[in-house]
C-alpha cells in the first residue's frame, strides 16, 4: 500500500482547536473501540472539518448537532438493533463487504437494483424501521472502518472513507415517479451528509440505465457538491473494467462487479 500524507499542517492545528472546542463532548465510542489512538481521532475531527472546507465553527456546530442526533436515535446501538434480521431487508436491500481497495478502504458491492423502496409500504415497514435500517447501514461502516484502524500496521495513515460499488442493471424506473420512495432515497442521502460526511471515498454505479440521471441530479438537492463528485456512472460493467484496477485488485470483486472472482455473495 503506498504511504501518503494524509492531514496538512493547516488541518493538523484546526484538528487541535477543534479537539479543544468539543473536548467534553466526543466520547471514545464515536473515535475508537480500543485504546486511544491519536491519528484515529485526529482523522475522525478532520472528517467534519473538511466536510465544511475547513470553517471552524461550522465544523464544530455540524459535530455537535451530528452527536445530538446519535444520542437522540440511540444510534450507539444500531449494531445491535434485530431490524438488521428483518426478511424484508435482508431479502430486498442487501449488501455486502467484497475486501478492500488499494488504500485499505472497505469495499462495498451492492445489486442496486433490488432497493426498491416501494417494497417497504406493500410489507407495512414503519418509517421508524426504516431509519433503523439506514443507521445500521452507515454504523456497520463506521464499524468496518475502525476494526481495519486498530488493526493496521504502524506508520500507515489511518482509514477514513469507504468506496462502493452498485449495479443497476434494470433498475426499476418507476420508482422515480414514486413520492414515497424518492423521499427514502433523499433521506438516506440527507442522512450521510449531515451525520456521516466525508466517509465516502468513491460510489460507482454500473449499467446505468439513461433515466438514472434523474435520480442522481435529485440527490444534488441534499448532498454538497463534493459528495456528488465522488459518484462516478457507467452505462456498462465493460466500461468500468477498464478503470477498476486504479482503485481495486479485481480479484476481490466479483465478475458481475467488474473483477474476476468467480463466486458472489448474492448468488
Amino acid at each position: 500500500m503506498v504511504i501518503v500524507e494524509w492531514i496538512s499542517s493547516e488541518e493538523s492545528e484546526l484538528v487541535k482547536q477543534l479537539r479543544e472546542r468539543v473536548r467534553n463532548e466526543v466520547t471514545q465510542m464515536e473515535v475508537s473501540q480500543s485504546e486511544p489512538d491519536q491519528d484515529t481521532e485526529d482523522a475522525y475531527l478532520l472528517r467534519w472539518l473538511r466536510a465544511r472546507d475547513l470553517n471552524l465553527d461550522k465544523a464544530e456546530s455540524m459535530l455537535l448537532n451530528a452527536l445530538k442526533w446519535r444520542k437522540e436515535s440511540n444510534v450507539d446501538n444500531a449494531l445491535q438493533d434485530p431490524i438488521a434480521l428483518d426478511p424484508v431487508f435482508v431479502e430486498n436491500y442487501r449488501w455486502a463487504f467484497a475486501g478492500s481497495d488499494k488504500e485499505d478502504r472497505p469495499v462495498i458491492i451492492c445489486p442496486f437494483y433490488e432497493w426498491d423502496y416501494r417494497k417497504l409500504t406493500s410489507h407495512n415497514k414503519s418509517t421508524e424501521e426504516f431509519l433503523a435500517f439506514n443507521n445500521h447501514f452507515f454504523e456497520s461502516i463506521l464499524n468496518n472502518i475502525r476494526i481495519k484502524n486498530e488493526s493496521r500496521k504502524p506508520g500507515n495513515p489511518p482509514v477514513t472513507q469507504f468506496m462502493i460499488i452498485c449495479d443497476l442493471h434494470q433498475y426499476p424506473a418507476g420508482q422515480l415517479l414514486n413520492l414515497s420512495a424518492l423521499r427514502k432515497w433523499l433521506q438516506m442521502a440527507a442522512t450521510y451528509e449531515a451525520y456521516y460526511p466525508e466517509l465516502l471515498y468513491r460510489a460507482v454505479f454500473l449499467n446505468c440505465p439513461f433515466y438514472f440521471q434523474s435520480l442522481l441530479n435529485l440527490f444534488k438537492s441534499v448532498c454538497a457538491p463534493k459528495t456528488i463528485a465522488k459518484f462516478i456512472t457507467y452505462t456498462s460493467v465493460e466500461l468500468w473494467q477498464k478503470d477498476v484496477e486504479s482503485f481495486v485488485d479485481p480479484s476481490i470483486l466479483p465478475e458481475q462487479y467488474g473483477g474476476v472472482n468467480p463466486t458472489s455473495p448474492f448468488s
